[in-house]
């Protein structure tokens, strides 16, 4: 697939000095040349507004139009990003990444390229259902729409993938794809929910491994091998002694990894 399909500069309005970058399925990069720009904070410390001389405002909240190829597509900007080391520069983010799209999506099989993870893939959700049990069986994975070549041919291998279920519609720019986890991995989900990363089943330790294709010496080997010296690391910059029983990562929020309607565009 090529990416560089997704990272074409569009110009919003010259007369806003303003041009924007789709970065990927969730992150959009802006740019202006406004002689100065005016942000405001949230109560949590966060840019929750950014003005760009008083031509151009950015809300947090706030539903972007935007045009890929002929086709309009509406952007929730959740989060804005200032990038530091760049004059006039943020991003904005629609979705904050799930743990579920790093451990769970692993689990389908594959690798990144063949989810394109890096450009069209938003996030990955559990299924929502009025049974426990089936929520843990299966796994959304939810995409930007586009209507280019290279989604067409994205949407064919999701269509032809062994777990693939069906493909919902949830707002004008994504699309909601339902796959099941194969059977090996149903054990491996509730331990991901309770955070017992260093407790999953060697089948899925290494799925997660090939599909992000981390080495060893890479945090997500050390977070699932309950690594030692990074065990010592974050208790030296905690300045605490973690007992030998707590994970070496956080635990997911089962509020954060469940797709909701509070996640749509529109």
């Amino acid at each position: 697939m090529n990416k560089n399909s997704l990272l074409t500069l569009y110009s919003w309005d010259n007369a806003k000095g303003v041009s924007y970058q789709i970065v990927s399925g969730r992150t959009l990069r802006i740019q202006s040349s406004a002689a100065y720009i005016d942000t405001r904070m949230d109560n949590a410390g966060k840019v929750s507004q950014v003005s760009f001389e008083e031509r151009f405002c950015i809300k947090q909240g706030e539903v972007l139009k935007i045009v890929d190829e002929d086709f309009p597509m509406q952007f929730k900007v959740r989060e804005i990003q200032p990038v530091s080391n760049v004059n006039n520069m943020f991003l904005l983010n629609s979705h904050k990444r799930t743990l579920s799209s790093h451990f769970l999506v692993p689990m389908l099989g594959k690798n990144r390229e063949y989810f394109s993870f890096e450009s069209y893939f938003v996030n990955a959700y559990l299924h929502k259902t009025s049974s426990r049990k089936e929520k843990l069986k299966f796994l959304y994975l939810l995409y930007m729409f586009s209507s280019s070549t290279e989604f067409s041919e994205l949407e064919t291998r999701l269509n032809k993938h062994p777990m693939y279920i069906s493909c919902t519609s949830p707002d004008r720019t994504h699309l909601l794809y339902t796959f099941r986890i194969p059977e090996e991995y149903h054990n491996d989900v509730p331990l991901f929910l309770l955070g017992k990363y260093s407790k999953f089943s060697e089948p899925a330790e290494k799925a997660i491994i090939k599909f992000h294709g981390f080495g060893k010496s890479g945090i997500m080997y050390k977070i699932l091998s309950k690594d030692e010296g990074l065990k010592k690391s974050m208790e030296k910059k905690l300045a605490s002694t973690i007992p030998s029983h707590v994970e070496l990562f956080d635990r997911p929020s089962w509020a954060t990894e469940t797709y909701t309607d509070k996640l749509k565009d529109s």
